[in-house]
């Protein structure tokens, strides 16, 4: 169901004072100052958007907090005056949000960190068409992520990663006669390093590339040359992290990198490794 931003039942008879009255009234107050014509003034928001505001909000301000349990269905239809099936439809849009998570018998929970399986297909438009763009910017865009983030590595990698990191290179070794596996690797070598930058934001930005980055390593490594060239980058950047040496680590990023690129356009020759088509 769809409502005017002043539901008639909670803001126009003001018959109640719910969160969502108030969520509604700024909306009207919004609307009025942005435009008086009453056309425009009647901007249209459903139920079920007006709840997934509410909670934003209430995170926002500082009154729900990670781990917070909501109150129980029916308490919520009380507490913010509206029907259960708005309800539902509201929870369910949080959840695809990942901005909480609903466990059978357990209700829903705040969630305190990015779900990257909620936002998976967020990039997935842009491959439409087969535009040579979305490569170029794929690479660029991962230029300018996995290079810096290998200098700030260096700086601030903790023991367990660097011992993630050396088991993760012998995996990649025991790899080299398997495209698919070596690939699947590769990401997790160069998400680790992401990791190991510390910082939130660019981890999450990474962590969200992961199916395109993921097909777009695999289209590097389909040689087994490329991939033992690969490798070699791998050991070479994976040195220069553990002396704390961020200038030879970026640089040696961003030389593994263009090989990516190279071996993305080189030509696919047919050896009948496993895992190879």
């Amino acid at each position: 169901m769809t409502v005017v931003c002043w539901m008639p039942k909670l803001v126009l008879q003001k018959k109640s004072s719910s969160p969502l009255d108030i969520l509604y009234d700024k909306y009207d107050i919004y609307n009025q100052r942005k435009e008086d014509n009453m056309e425009r003034l009647l901007q249209r928001v459903s139920t079920a958007e007006a709840v997934v505001n509410y909670f934003k909000q209430q995170i926002a301000e500082g009154k729900l907090h990670k781990g917070d349990q909501l109150p129980c269905e029916k308490e919520l239809q009380q507490e913010l005056g509206i029907s259960r099936f708005a309800l539902r439809e509201g929870l369910a849009r949080l959840r695809a949000l990942g901005i909480i998570s609903i466990a059978p018998g357990k209700g829903a929970v705040i969630n305190g960190d990015v779900n990257p399986v909620s936002l998976a297909n967020v990039f997935f438009p842009l491959r439409a068409g087969n535009d040579p763009k979305y490569i170029d910017d794929l690479f660029v865009a991962r230029n300018l992520i996995e290079i810096e983030c290998s200098a700030m590595a260096a700086t601030n990698w903790e023991q367990l990663q660097l011992d993630e990191m050396d088991e993760l290179l012998d995996q990649l070794h025991e790899a080299l006669g398997d495209s698919t596996r070596y690939a699947k690797l590769d990401y997790r070598f160069h998400h680790l390093i992401v990791r190991m930058a510390n910082n939130i934001f660019l981890d999450k930005i990474h962590e969200l590339l992961h199916s395109q980055l993921q097909e777009l390593i695999l289209q590097t490594v389909r040689e087994r040359q490329h991939r033992v060239l690969s490798l070699q980058w791998h050991q070479k950047i994976a040195a220069a992290i553990r002396q704390r040496d961020g200038e030879t680590a970026r640089e040696r990023m961003r030389g593994h990198l263009r090989a990516c690129r190279d071996a993305y356009c080189a030509p696919v020759h047919k050896h009948g490794e496993a895992g190879e088509g």
